[in-house]
């Protein structure tokens, strides 16, 4: 019998079996065609579903990239470092908070709050803040960038470059966001802002922080900054919303109900 009947052979064999695995009822065929089924479909979607968000992700950041690009370097600081404040006031607020319950307050950029973004930026055009909504939407792609960014390193690198591009401009936008807010903020949570958008500047473009489960108070690393920002000690009274009526923190700018974001009144 040469080698071509042997392979024959082997192949008839192996097509009995496939055939006998697809269709028989034995129980312990059934368990094991089940679990592979399983894995077949479940590794086969993952990786659809995977590829399909890298490929939306792509889309609607190259859309802001090339809506920014089309703005001169003025307007684009402007809408940049409003986003930088109004995440660090947000921050200094305790609206962004790890897994555990613990307050973040790191200039550092973690993927945990991705979701909290997006919420922001939702709740902004809800409320009609249209601004605030597109310049927030850059943190929203930056904690994605944090995950996404070597499957989609050519469009985060001219996204950072687009923004890097701004930086003579950053302490003139931060001192007008100051100015503006003077009247609105107490004088506590006005220095506490510009000491974490500060910060937040000088660690930009993000870093990967997505595994720790740590907060900025936990880091020796910004000792710093820490003595700068105490979120603990800002007025001794709570500040009720007008619109919901919750309760917020003292030094609160913005309700903490993410469905309502209402600027509270403020006291010195």
């Amino acid at each position: 019998m040469n080698y071509l009947n042997y392979m024959k052979i082997i192949l008839l064999v192996v097509i009995i079996v496939l055939i006998y695995f697809c269709f028989s009822k034995n129980c312990r065929v059934l368990v094991v065609r089940n679990v592979i089924r399983e894995k077949f479909f479940r590794i086969y979607f993952k990786s659809f579903i995977h590829k399909k968000a890298i490929r939306n992700y792509k889309e609607q950041l190259n859309m802001l990239i090339e809506g920014y690009s089309k703005i001169d370097k003025e307007e684009l600081a402007d809408y940049f470092i409003m986003s930088v404040w109004t995440r660090a006031g947000m921050q200094i607020e305790g609206h962004f908070r790890y897994p555990d319950g613990q307050i973040d307050i790191s200039p550092t950029l973690s993927a945990w709050h991705w979701g909290t973004f997006e919420k922001i930026v939702n709740n902004f055009k809800r409320m009609g803040l249209y601004p605030e909504a597109t310049a927030m939407s850059i943190w929203v792609h930056a904690a994605r960038g944090i995950l996404y960014e070597p499957k989609m390193q050519e469009e985060y690198n001219k996204f950072w470059q687009l923004l890097m591009s701004t930086n003579s401009l950053w302490d003139k936008y931060l001192n007008k966001f100051y100015e503006e807010d003077k009247n609105k903020l107490n004088s506590k949570m006005l220095n506490n802002t510009m000491a974490l958008a500060k910060e937040i500047l000088n660690n930009f473009p993000p870093k990967k922080i997505h595994t720790q489960n740590t907060s900025y108070l936990r880091s020796q690393k910004q000792e710093g900054v820490k003595s700068k920002i105490n979120h603990d000690k800002m007025v001794d009274i709570n500040v009720v919303c007008p619109r919901c009526g919750q309760k917020n923190p003292p030094g609160t700018f913005r309700c903490k109900n993410e469905d309502c974001l209402e600027i509270l009144p403020q006291k010195d």
